[in-house]
């Protein structure tokens, strides 16, 4: 399978054979790894799909038959195209979206490595009072001619923080091997996936960024297969077929019967889960206007703008916790430090 960077290293190649292939140029050419100007060990995956066209296959099938992975949106965006005769134009449009894709994480690894390195030097504070500081004092306490023995914290200040560490690095891996597995079942199990749906509802941030950031997905799915001429049902049998999990596609196919059965967009729209029920309105006077689809990109995009906010006050509240954290570890661990120093000053005395 090729990943989407071994496949693409760069945004710049949709954009390119998007622009050739509008401009008339044959698609064999385009997606020939020679003239494509990819690395060579990427002509392969080329060479896949070329041949996959030329066996009879759609181009946006013979590129998922060649191993190239690619988010629901993009596919989306080839599918609308291919349907439309306009290829062109969504492979440019996939470029836009990597490009953008791309931005974002880079944005969110720009605002990590604060936090990151906060950490790190905490942990390496606390690892030289705890190793070497604290043995230490037990080794001076003995010169001093005492007993050796030293106050409890000091004594067990190695257990309690390895113990709090174990715990929570164990409980940690519990958690996302737990969610991991849930995401699997959830794939071909609805009970899974509906379980899976109220564990992430109580969740505080990570349930509603989840929720956010599903529904910009399928409203940007739906309406960009509406701008390439798809019908709305059709557009969720679609869309259904690219959810990952059972809950979600549930949802969308239930949405599309109750159109399909002759009730109203308004009414299908509230028994409709994934779009919460402050975007009816809008979603409502697009379907009215007949254009829906621009309604569906624009509440798309201001979700968008709705997670990029949600990302960056996260990492605002990460700062200020992690380093009252790491203050209070180091705090116990300077405690330990002190107690025997005093005992010995007050020997001294």
């Amino acid at each position: 399978m090729l990943s989407n960077g071994s496949y693409c290293p760069h945004w710049s190649w949709w954009a390119r054979s998007g622009e050739r292939l509008s401009l008339g140029l044959d698609l064999r050419r385009v997606l020939d790894g020679e003239s494509a100007g990819v690395a060579k060990r990427i002509q392969g995956g080329l060479d896949a799909c070329l041949d996959g066209v030329e066996k009879g296959y759609g181009v946006v099938d013979s590129m998922r038959r060649s191993g190239m992975k690619l988010p629901g949106e993009a596919w989306c965006l080839l599918e609308s195209g291919e349907h439309t005769g306009r290829l062109g134009e969504a492979m440019k449009s996939v470029g836009s979206f990597i490009k953008e894709s791309e931005h974002r994480k880079r944005e969110f690894i720009g605002q990590m490595w604060y936090p990151v390195v906060v950490m790190l030097t905490g942990f390496l504070v606390m690892g030289i009072i705890l190793l070497w500081v604290v043995p230490q004092m037990r080794t001076i306490s003995v010169s001093m001619g005492q007993d050796g023995k030293m106050p409890w914290l000091t004594e067990h200040i190695g257990t309690i923080y390895g113990g709090l560490f174990f715990s929570m690095t164990g409980m940690s891996i519990l958690i996302a091997c737990g969610w991991i597995l849930s995401g699997y079942m959830g794939r071909t199990h609805t009970k899974w996936a509906t379980g899976r749906e109220r564990v992430a509802a109580c969740l505080p941030f990570i349930g509603s960024f989840r929720i956010v950031r599903r529904e910009a997905r399928i409203l940007r799915q739906v309406g960009t297969l509406l701008q390439g001429g798809v019908t709305l049902p059709a557009a969720l049998e679609m869309a259904a077929a690219r959810s990952p999990d059972k809950y979600e596609q549930g949802q969308l196919i239930e949405f599309r019967k109750r159109l399909l059965m002759g009730i109203s967009f308004d009414e299908s729209l509230k028994a409709f889960r994934l779009v919460r029920k402050w975007n009816h309105a809008l979603l409502i006077t697009g379907q009215e206007s007949g254009r829906l689809d621009n309604y569906l990109q624009s509440v798309a995009e201001d979700l968008d703008q709705e997670v990029s906010w949600k990302l960056k006050q996260a990492m605002r509240f990460l700062e200020p916790v992690t380093i009252f954290g790491l203050a209070t570890l180091i705090a116990g661990l300077v405690l330990a430090y002190l107690l025997p120093t005093i005992r010995m000053l007050e020997q001294l005395a």
